[in-house]
């Protein structure tokens, strides 16, 4: 037996490390199969979704049923969580708000601003948007796009955008596009393709870590030359291992399954038979710009709240029904979205128009849900790993009242999210009761700005408040949080 014989705890003592070192290195590299993949925020947002009883589920928390309108999303209801009870309370309480509004107040829950426009002043965003505020941050620095804004039919005036920059300020024109083959070349010109988007924060851990091994492997190496055979055998043990974890290191560098695809057809909105199949390849580019680790903080605002022009006559031929000017006075001559805003609850024909019109809303939605499970992170999907937020600027749309919104969270955000839920927030309990009238109240309602925290948190930010301040809109919805 040597005389230079030493234990495996006088190796690492005389390696300079501590006990410790080593079996996290191992358990390190283990993890590498399932590494941390990076959290994303997705905030579809339409004008509304209803009717209420026609939205949301029946059941309890944990054992509830969709409705027809959501299911699309049957297949993923342990990865949804339905949220009740959230309204835009802050735009009400400030001196100068009025109901055309609400998207400039969605992801912002800040008091409006009075500002001047070619046809006089107007009440516009008073702050910086959730999506603005995330993609300034730090860990964003990196990123080609940190914030992506995306859409359709959002108009350009001050107070119909969703995602402002600043008090009275939209969205940088730079981000926001309505033509996916140009937000296709935008995001995908000159850049790489297939395979070769690693995560950034995976590939620090794996250099870290290979300049651990890489030490590991030298001192070993010098250390053994004054060791007897035994010894030496041990060591050369140890180094057989510390290859293996350099080899493995090194030959399952994770992508992020970059596939951005072919080119969508070159067309526009302008088109309205276009629509259904121009949304899609938005969505497509959207799914390919995340995998890719373009951006990992999207708007996509379809519509605002106004709505007189927007119609769905591929819905069927009941939308292409003249309307007189005196209902619809800033309309095109046939069923709008705003004139159904308005009108569906008069009548059970115009009720069930309403909800097929906003149930498609709902399908293209699920679309970009199955996109993005479709998409293999580690042992679950990018889903698993986003916070995809489905929400409604107006929760009762016949008076343009911002509440309660309709929202659903798809994907858990790395965990975050406890899901497969249906949440009600306060005290209301008229879920399921058909819209009947055009009277509705805030009552029993708690603030989206604690919605807009807990998103927030979700994608590591650690803030407590969001927008307006006071106690009504402090904290998140921690109800929410696994």
């Amino acid at each position: 037996m040597s005389k230079g014989r030493v234990t495996r705890r006088d190796l690492i003592a005389r390696l300079g490390l501590g006990a410790a070192a080593i079996p996290l290195l191992y358990a390190g590299a283990r993890a590498q199969s399932a590494p941390a993949f990076p959290r994303r925020l997705v905030l579809f947002t339409v004008p509304s979704c209803g009717p209420r009883d026609l939205f949301w589920p029946t059941g309890t928390e944990t054992d509830f049923t969709l409705s027809a309108m959501t299911s699309p999303l049957e297949d993923l209801k342990k990865k949804l969580t339905f949220v009740g009870g959230v309204g835009s309370l802050s735009a009400y309480d400030q001196p100068n708000f009025a109901v055309h509004e609400a998207h400039c107040h969605l992801l912002t829950g800040a008091q409006t601003v009075s500002l001047q426009g070619a046809n006089g002043r107007y009440n516009g965003v008073g702050g910086p948007s959730l999506d603005w505020t995330l993609a300034n941050l730090p860990a964003m620095s990196g990123l080609p796009f940190p914030q992506l804004v995306v859409g359709y039919n959002y108009e350009g005036n001050g107070y119909t955008r969703a995602a402002p920059k600043a008090a009275g300020q939209a969205a940088p024109e730079i981000t926001r596009r309505d033509n996916p083959a140009t937000l296709f070349d935008q995001l995908f010109a000159g850049r790489p393709t297939v395979g070769t988007a690693v995560d950034p924060s995976i590939a620090r851990i794996r250099e870290e870590r290979a300049s651990v091994l890489d030490y590991l492997t030298s001192s070993l190496n010098s250390y053994k030359v004054n060791l007897g055979t035994e010894d030496r055998q041990k060591i050369d043990f140890h180094l057989d291992g510390l290859r293996d974890l350099e080899r493995n290191l090194n030959g399952n560098a994770t992508t992020l399954g970059c596939t951005p695809g072919t080119r969508p057809m070159t067309a526009d909105f302008s088109n309205i038979d276009n629509v259904p199949a121009l949304v899609q390849r938005q969505l497509d580019v959207v799914t390919a710009a995340l995998s890719c680790d373009l951006t990992r903080v999207v708007t996509l605002q379809w519509a605002h709240d106004g709505g007189n022009r927007w119609n769905y006559p591929w819905l069927g031929p009941e939308f292409k029904q003249a309307v007189p000017k005196a209902s619809d006075p800033a309309g095109t001559g046939i069923i709008s979205q705003h004139y159904l805003q308005h009108q569906a609850w008069t009548s059970p024909d115009l009720t069930a128009m309403r909800a097929k019109l906003e149930g498609w809303w709902l399908s293209q939605y699920a679309y970009l849900a199955h996109k993005l499970n479709s998409v293999q992170e580690g042992s679950g999907t990018m889903l698993d790993n986003t916070a995809l937020v489905f929400i409604g600027a107006q929760g009762f749309p016949g008076n343009h009242e911002l509440y309660p919104h309709p929202i659903i969270i798809t994907g858990s955000c790395g965990g975050f999210f406890r899901t497969g839920r249906f949440v009600k927030f306060g005290s209301r309990t008229d879920y399921n009761e058909p819209e009947v009238t055009k009277v509705a109240t805030r009552d029993g309602l708690v603030a989206h700005n604690r919605l807009l925290v807990s998103l927030a948190n979700a994608m590591g930010h650690p803030i407590s408040t969001f927008g307006m301040t006071g106690s009504a809109y402090q904290g998140p919805l921690t109800e929410l949080h696994a």
